[in-house]
């Protein structure tokens, strides 16, 4: 772990929360270490994950266990706040990773873009959509980042998933999720965004310009008015006509109720207050405050009213003006698909065949998604989903996957494709200049594809790539650990089933040794 990270994020912290908050947070965030129900694998702090994606991965793979009642030796009522903030402080970390990792760029060149990555990434901002498609190891993923890069993307302008046979809509795009139990022991289930809608949200956020009259700081006042409270239990709003006064304090389960289902809202964690015997969303005080009613029927508006005052004038909330939104495109947003064939693409897509085609990019490729009645008031694709116009998407495929044969031609005319050669991509082996094994490993690399070439049934779509050789550097230079771990196993697929495979295995065993003495003169 970096030393400073946490000292980082504490900085960040007490800007806007009182001190026992962030050193409670801190705790939290620190929880695997101590667990005893959590794999030994993951019994380290949370601060150790200094990139998002790293973080977000563990934090899924955690999910079953940070979601355990038992998590904290404390009494239920107890338990449901703690499991609340700690929730709190999941996110609260990644909102800090996130702005952490906006000001720069992981995705660094030693030197200037190639030849190739110049080439893909004017293709790219062409289409729209690319396929990157070739033999296993040839660096395709890597080269997408380095795409990318090209196109001016930060870390956190860069979205990433990898396709697999159970993956599906509601991952992709939206769909119904468990939340947790309320006080009768009843499992609710709300809508959350997929992973691709969430990442065209905050492309289509990075489209609204702001100027000198341009205000809306009403997350920053809530987090302040949050802090407040947790460090002083309650705050006296004065009623609108300043007669009298209410009380509002943060309600039973500190930060949220068990996220029990109220109406057609959901009492999540950090988003309620309570005051008046009533109680009062984070979304409800944004409509007050944005000049719309506070839900739909009205209702106890006047209270919301009141407490937006008192945001005004204790917590800094300036006086709403509404964002508008460029008529020119911000910066590029790229969204990775890693084995983009590996997924059923019809079932993951959906509706969006329509919307990710390159001419209905925008608004004018708005649809209502499956779950469109469910989507809440004031949600940017509040009236049907779009891909924003500066999002793009970049998918890799191996040829020689029988998965390619499932892309229908729909999917298919709506990308470009392009192939990456063995040969395109050896500048990723300038990883092993180091160690000076960088030209034999590019000279073991083409005798091995050119035997592979040679042999019936194979073709280039068969070639080992040069992210293969990359393995020297694990093993410091061991070519039969590469042999015998790695590429032995995977020949030996490559020629199952033919009636001479042993031979054709010595003939690629000697190719990869460049042992041309049992060669053909």
């Amino acid at each position: 772990m970096t030393k400073n990270i946490k000292e980082n994020f504490k900085e960040w912290m007490n800007k806007k929360h009182p001190k026992s908050v962030v050193d409670q947070y801190c705790v939290y965030l620190g929880y695997p270490e101590q667990s005893t129900i959590i794999p030994d694998e993951y019994k380290k702090t949370f601060f150790t994950y200094e990139d998002v994606e790293s973080y977000k991965k563990v934090v899924n793979v955690l999910e079953s266990y940070l979601s355990n009642k038992t998590v904290f030796d404390v009494d239920e009522k107890k338990n449901k706040k703690k499991i609340g903030d700690f929730r709190s402080a999941l996110k609260k970390y990644e909102d800090f990773l996130m702005e952490k990792n906006k000001v720069s760029n992981n995705i660094k060149y030693d030197k200037e873009p190639s030849e190739l990555v110049n080439k893909f990434t004017t293709l790219l901002k062409s289409t729209r959509n690319l396929i990157l498609t070739g033999a296993p190891g040839t660096g395709k993923t890597y080269l997408a980042k380095q795409i990318a890069a090209a196109m001016g993307c930060t870390e956190n302008e860069i979205g990433f998933v990898q396709f697999h046979p159970s993956y599906d809509y509601t991952d992709f795009v939206e769909g119904l999720r468990p939340v947790s139990k309320d006080n009768c022991d009843n499992i609710g289930f709300e809508r959350k965004d997929g992973v691709f809608k969430e990442f065209c949200k905050k492309a289509l956020k990075a489209n609204f310009y702001n100027d000198s009259n341009n205000t809306d700081n009403f997350e920053e006042s809530w987090e302040k008015m949050i802090g407040y409270l947790n460090e002083n239990n309650f705050l006296e709003i004065s009623l609108l006509r300043g007669k009298d006064n209410f009380r509002v304090e943060l309600n039973e389960y500190g930060n949220g109720l068990a996220n029990r289902t109220y109406k057609d809202d959901v009492y999540s964690e950090g988003d309620w207050i309570k005051g008046k015997s009533k109680f009062f969303s984070k979304n409800q005080l944004y409509n007050i405050y944005k000049g719309l009613p506070g839900v739909p029927a009205g209702g106890h508006d006047n209270y919301r009213k009141a407490i937006i005052n008192h945001m005004e004038r204790d917590f800094g909330l300036l006086k709403y003006r509404e964002s508008k939104i460029s008529s020119v495109s911000s910066k590029p947003f790229v969204f990775i698909i890693d084995e983009i064939n590996r997924g059923e693409i019809s079932k993951i897509f959906g509706e969006l065949f329509f919307s990710i085609d390159p001419g209905y990019r925008g608004e004018k490729g708005r649809v209502k998604t499956q779950y469109q009645n469910l989507v809440e008031e004031g949600d940017l694709f509040g009236d049907g989903f779009f891909v924003p116009e500066n999002v793009y998407i970049i998918g890799t495929m191996n040829d020689i996957d029988r998965s390619v044969e499932s892309m229908d031609f729909a999917f298919r005319r709506r990308f470009a494709f392009a192939e990456v050669k063995a040969e395109d991509n050896v500048g990723m082996l300038d990883a092993l200049e180091e160690l000076g094994l960088k030209d034999d490993a590019i000279n073991t690399m083409m005798s091995l594809n050119k035997t592979i070439s040679e042999i019936d049934g194979l073709s280039p779509a068969y070639h080992i790539g040069a992210s293969y050789f990359l393995k020297l550097k694990e093993y410091d230079g061991d070519w039969e650990a590469l042999w015998n771990y790695h590429l032995e196993g995977l020949l030996r697929e490559y020629l199952r089933g033919m009636p001479n495979m042993d031979e054709l295995m010595e003939k690629l065993e000697n190719a990869y040794w460049r042992d041309e003495s049992d060669s053909d003169n």
